[in-house]
């Protein structure tokens, strides 16, 4: 697999930053043996609305969220690779509405929304991709798995993450065809049971890329999340709801829908190094938070050499 491919991999999962950015990006290309790449991204994430169950918007208070990820990902055979993702989360909300307990708190609740950042490691995420196809069109199922790294408070809006394992299947597709790439990603989460309910999700992420020029590449995407969950949350009833005895979960088992639109783009500085950039915002979605603008950047290194597999061909770069 050339560079070109793996640095469009790249400058996609980036452009696929989730809310939850432990969320892969679109890779529909495996890394052959031996070679693989390390990423490292920044997001900023300005939150301004709460949407309901309706689709409706309401400012609730605002939430920023600063996340450095990194991303490993090593071909162990030319059809089957590994990737690793851990970020480092920091977030406040400032704004009327804290994530208060009614009565006296369970044991171990950590008020978090105090206008203020509190930062920690959230989930680690490891999936396994197989290249059941690469040309004309590439196919690559995958399985990913990603649970907490720590017990950390979920009961706020400033909160770093659902503090929820989950096993998510799917694969990720891709084309080329002269100056255009187009790539995107179907799957299906499943959550752990949180109070007697589980929640799933369906995601459909795609991307539109252009290269520009010889080190430029220009991208669109989407990225689409159909939450089959338990709760609505309407705003005219928050007050009754907040009483409920699943409110304080409310993050784990809503029904949260939501369509992420952007663009961006990646240059590529050197034949193993590429910076990339882009941004995002929220254009539709329920029961969730209404991202107002995302910025992510960062850096993307290949490496490795090809190495010699079924006798004596080798596969090169």
């Amino acid at each position: 697999m050339s560079f070109e491919a793996r640095r469009i991999a790249a400058a996609a999962a980036l452009g696929a930053a989730l809310l939850v950015p432990s969320a892969a990006g679109a890779q529909a290309w495996v890394p052959p043996e031996g070679q693989g790449s390390v990423s490292v991204l920044y997001h900023h994430l300005f939150v301004q609305d709460h949407l309901f169950s309706r689709g409706d918007r309401h400012d609730s208070g605002h939430i920023r969220t600063q996340v450095v990820t990194a991303d490993l990902e090593y071909g162990l055979t030319d059809r089957f690779s590994l990737r690793a993702l851990l970020p480092y989360v920091a977030a406040k909300y400032t704004g009327p509405r804290p994530h208060r307990h009614r009565g006296e708190p369970p044991h171990g609740f950590r008020f978090l929304d105090d206008s203020t950042y509190h930062s920690a490691v959230q989930d680690f995420r490891l999936e396994g991709r197989y290249g059941a196809l690469e040309l004309p069109l590439a196919i690559a199922p995958f399985v990913a798995v990603s649970f907490p790294t720590h017990n950390y408070e979920f009961f706020a809006h400033s909160a770093i993450g659902l503090n929820m394992s989950e096993l998510q299947i799917g694969t990720y597709v891709g084309a080329l065809r002269g100056p255009f790439s187009f790539q995107g990603r179907v799957s299906h989460g499943f959550y752990e049971r949180v109070l007697g309910h589980r929640r799933r999700r369906s995601n459909i992420d795609a991307e539109i890329g252009w290269s520009a020029g010889r080190n430029v590449r220009l991208f669109a995407f989407q990225l689409a999340q159909i939450s089959h969950g338990v709760f609505e949350i309407p705003f005219e009833q928050l007050s009754a709801l907040s009483a409920e005895e699943w409110w304080p979960h409310h993050d784990q088992l809503g029904r949260a829908n939501l369509l992420n639109v952007g663009g961006g783009v990646s240059i590529r500085v050197t034949p193993s190094l590429a910076l990339n950039g882009s941004l995002l915002t929220t254009a539709i979605g329920a029961n969730t938070h209404a991202v107002k603008y995302g910025v992510t950047v960062g850096t993307t290194w290949a490496f490795g050499e090809p190495r010699p597999s079924h006798g004596t061909s080798v596969r090169q770069p």
